[in-house]
This record gives structure tokens, sequence and C-alpha cells, in this order.
């Protein structure tokens, strides 16, 4: 190559070219020209990538929206008119007017408004009871309307309309209203209330007893209403809907039962946001606004905090304190994100740790054993599998403001009482050798085969085991996680807790005592020194709760 360059130079020169009138180029000038190629290849072809990507969004975009049409044409086919429940509301109606010997007539108003379809075929049958209740209860004969200076014939209405994401539901009469002091006696009768409370009951309170179990003001039977159920069926189905039911008298002009629902089943607008360190969702029809207050907005008005937003006032409440949300780590002073929400009908200020999105979601029930929480509407899943709880509007006022119950708060053992005594242990043999000690100590035995099956012994019982028998190694949940879970819960910190397992070194007995076992024993055990442990320390704990009580 050296003497190829050699010769191209004494070509040049032999062509009479000076080296400065003639570029001789060497490998050098090869390779950063390749370079340069490639360096300009390479950008025409982020040039393209970035081209396709803006494309793919776009695409996306697309695809988003027609999946929102879709979407919506999908929940068009599942909502129907309230009128296809014409007839038949209007038929309950005439047969209840001519089984009482009255004169009524019925209105649907909002007939074109819509609603699911499973929805609107649940609530077929207590809006039915509603309208017959109306008729036998709420309507007078057309003699004593006359003399009232009413028309002879009656009016019952159904009447709804849309608020928000919810569907509400009216039936209405023009009837004599509610009688509160009927319904303030039958309360005292059936042992509901005492007498002197009972007086200083508002119209409100007196209205909700009827919907207790069994609860009746109808001076007889018939198939009409007044069976001895009440309004408490439907109010369940109202409840199992998601939604709320209150009703609102006018005494000698009729009473309106209203009834909220959600408009569908299927889908739901939610904001997602975090609060407790736990991630919960309200659904957006209940947001009146969301609002991140300046220093000193929130000022104290008695027990309470309060917030001014134009020219409003309301209560502010931490929501995880609210909901007993334990807190991973101190939250610090500067003002938190305040969520402005309808709840049980009232607007409070919500405040939560931090808002992530909004989002349509599928609520999904939380099963047969968890179908009652209150508070909770249901859950739903992110797209990461994170399982997120939906909080209900309509009950979760009434849920925080509730005195909660104090699990451990029971009186003093009676001396003489047997104790009772949790065996948690995966071995069924295990579990029956120990059952057989305790009770032929005189003691009731409650076996749990691992942690979860525990905590559900313990909170479902009347009151807390006077000692817990835990095993370490078993499915679910193992020992140390029951034992800190346990206390960490308010009640349970001085409740005698023995270590019974066959690991027996070092640093699984310090792993107990860190997480706060009473006493640690290691499989086999004799009979006679676990009765007395278990005995000995039932005693220190129950003259401790006697001197706790004196």
């Amino acid at each position: 190559r050296a003497g190829d360059q050699r010769t191209a130079t004494n070509a040049a020169s032999a062509e009479g070219f000076d080296e400065l009138e003639f570029d001789r180029y060497t490998e050098f000038h090869l390779l950063t020209r390749e370079l340069a190629e490639t360096a300009s290849d390479i950008a025409t072809v982020g040039t393209r990538v970035g081209d396709a990507l803006g494309d793919f969004d776009s695409d996306l975009t697309r695809l988003a929206r027609v999946t929102r049409d879709i979407q919506d044409k999908v929940m068009e086919f599942r909502m129907v008119p309230l009128k296809t429940l014409a007839s038949r509301l209007e038929r309950a109606v005439r047969v209840a007017a001519e089984a009482c010997g009255k004169s009524v007539e019925f209105a649907l108003e909002g007939e074109h408004v819509s609603m699911d379809k499973s929805l609107l075929q649940e609530m077929a049958d207590p809006l039915m009871h509603l309208l017959r209740n109306a008729v036998d209860h709420g309507i007078e004969t057309p003699a004593d309307r006359q003399a009232r200076g009413k028309s002879g014939t009656g009016r019952v209405t159904v009447r709804a309309y849309h608020e928000g994401t919810e569907v509400v539901l009216e039936v209405a009469d023009d009837g004599r209203g509610l009688d509160l002091s009927r319904i303030r006696r039958t309360a005292v009768d059936r042992g509901y209330v005492q007498e002197a409370e009972a007086a200083g009951l508002d119209e409100e309170s007196l209205a909700s007893f009827l919907f207790e179990p069994g609860f009746s003001t109808a001076s007889r039977l018939t198939e009409i209403s007044g069976r001895g159920v009440g309004m408490d069926i439907v109010k369940g189905k109202v409840v199992q809907l998601n939604g709320r039911i209150h009703v609102q008298t006018r005494p000698g002009a009729g009473a309106t039962w209203i009834v909220r629902l959600p408009m569908t089943l299927a889908i739901t607008r939610i904001l997602l946001f975090r609060a407790g360190g736990e991630i919960m969702g309200l659904p957006l029809g209940a947001i009146v606004q969301i609002v991140r207050p300046l220093p000193g907005a929130i000022v104290p008005l008695g027990s309470d905090r309060v917030i001014s937003l134009s020219g409003q006032t309301y209560p502010v409440r931490d929501l995880a304190d609210w909901l007993a949300i334990p807190r991973a780590a101190k939250v610090g002073h500067a003002p938190r994100p305040l969520v402005v929400a309808t709840l049980g009908g009232r607007h409070v200020a919500l405040e939560i740790d931090e808002i992530l999105s909004s989002r349509d979601a599928v609520i999904k029930t939380l099963g047969t054993h968890l179908r009652r929480v209150p508070g909770v509407w249901g859950a739903t899943l992110l797209g990461d599998g994170t399982a997120v709880l939906i909080l209900n509007p309509a009950d979760l006022g009434g849920v925080a403001d509730a005195p909660r119950p104090r699990v451990a708060s029971r009186a003093v053992a009676p001396e003489k009482e047997p104790y009772q005594i949790l065996i948690v242990d995966d071995s069924l043999s295990m579990r029956h050798v120990l059952s057989a000690a305790v009770r032929r100590a005189g003691w009731t035995a409650i076996q749990a085969r691992d942690g979860i099956e525990a905590l559900e012994a313990v909170h479902r019982s009347t009151r807390p085991p006077d000692l817990i028998l835990l095993d370490i190694e078993m499915p679910r949940m193992d020992g140390f996680e029951f034992l800190a879970t346990i206390r960490g819960q308010k009640g349970f910190t001085a409740l005698p807790i023995v270590m019974l397992t066959s690991r027996g070194g070092e640093k699984h007995r310090d792993k107990a005592q860190a997480l706060g076992a009473t006493d640690y024993l290691v499989k086999p055990f004799q009979e006679d020194t676990l009765i007395e442990r278990v005995g000995r320390l039932v005693q220190a704990r129950r003259q401790a709760e006697r001197k706790v009580a004196s």
C-alpha cells in the first residue's frame, strides 16, 4: 500500500502538480469518510424510528378513542329506560288501590332516564313494594281525603333523574304522611329505644326505625302490605346494589321515599389516591372538587377542623385516621390534597396523601365473606395486578362517624371463669393433643390451622382468648407473621402468647422475643409443665386486669 501511495505521488508529480494543488487521500481519509457516512445513516434511521414512534402514538390514541367509543356503545346496550317498567308499576298501583277500596292515579316522571338493565330488574320488586306501601299506608280513603279538603283521588308518583353518576328514584304520594307518634310508640314497645330517649328523637331518626327488620306500624295485616316485614327488604336490596335509601315526610301532605343507585354496575369512573400508605379509589360521581389548600387554610373549630372553599365550609377529615388505617411513617406539616366528596348526603373534605390518577374500573365484589364490609363498595385490579379497594360514598360517612368498638374492652373475667386457650398449629394430631390437655385442665380449647384462621377466631369471638399457643411453621401465615400482626393491633399488646415449636435455636427464640412472645417452649413438651405455665400466665394477666379496673 505504501508502494501504491508513492506511485500515486510520483504520478501527480509527473503531471506537474504541487502538493497544495492536488489532494492526495490516505487510508485515514477513507476511514473518516466511512465514519461520516455511517453517522449520517444512523441519523437517518433515528429520524425514521422517531417518525414510526410518532405514528405509533397516533395509532394508540386512535385505538383508545375507538375502544372508548365501543365501550360507550356497549354501555348503551346495557342501559334501558325506566319506561320499560311502566306497565308493571301502574298495574301494581291499580291492583293495590282496588284491594284497599281507594281511588289512586299513577304518574311516571323521567321515564326516559336510563339505568343498567340488571340494576333495573333488581329494583323492580322493591319499587312495587314501595308503591303498594304508599297506596295502603299513605293514601287515605276518599271520604277521609274529602274531609281534609283534598281530592277524592290520591296520587302516587315515581320520579327518576340523574345526579352525577347516580340514578335517583323517588316514590312520592300525597297521602297522610308518616305517623311519627305511632313510630315512636312502636319503637318503645318493641324495645328499640327507651321512652325518655324516644321523646327527643328527630324526624329522621324516627323514620330510620322503619328500615329495622320486623318493624311495622300497621294496625292490621293485609295481603297488600304490613305483613310484619316493614321496609327492611327494600333497604336490603338497595344496599346490595351499593345504593342508599331514606324517606322524607310532610304531615298531612304525603311522604317521599328516595333511592340513590349507581347508574351502572359494570364500569365506573374512579379516582385513585393514596392514604395512609394504601391505594384506594372513590367514584368520581361522588367528588365535588379537588384542592390543594394553602398553609393555614384549614382552621380548628371546636374539636374538628374546617376549611372554607367558594363560600362553603366543609369539615376536614384525615381519611387514613378516619378509617383507622395505620401509617408507615409520620406525615409532614405541609398541606396535603383535599378531596371534597359527598358522603352519605353531606359534603366532607377528605385529607389524603397523594392523588394518582383517574380511570374506568370494573368493580368486583369482595365475595361472600367480605360482602358486608361497611364503607367498601368492592375492589378492582390495576394493570400490575394490584388489588385496590373502592370506597362506597353512600355509607362511608356513617361508618366513619360511628363509634368504633374496642376489641379488647371487656369486663374483667371472674376468677372461676374457664380459660379460653387458642391453639394455632397446622398439625391435626398436635391440635388434638393440645386440646385434650387443655380440656383436662378444665379450660376451653379453640383450634386454628394457621395464622389467618387464628386472626379470624380472635376477631370473631365475643372476647379475646386468655392465651394463645402458637406454632411457627404454618402455611399461609406463619407464627412470626401472626405474632407481628396481633401485636400491632390495639388491645392485644398484653395478650399472653406462648410459642410452642420444634425449633429450639437461639435465632428463633430471639426473633420471637423481639416480636413480643410471652414465653417460648420447645416440642416435645411435658403436659404438666405446659399447663402450669399457661395457668400462671393467665392468672398474671387477670390480676393485671383487676388492678386496671380498680
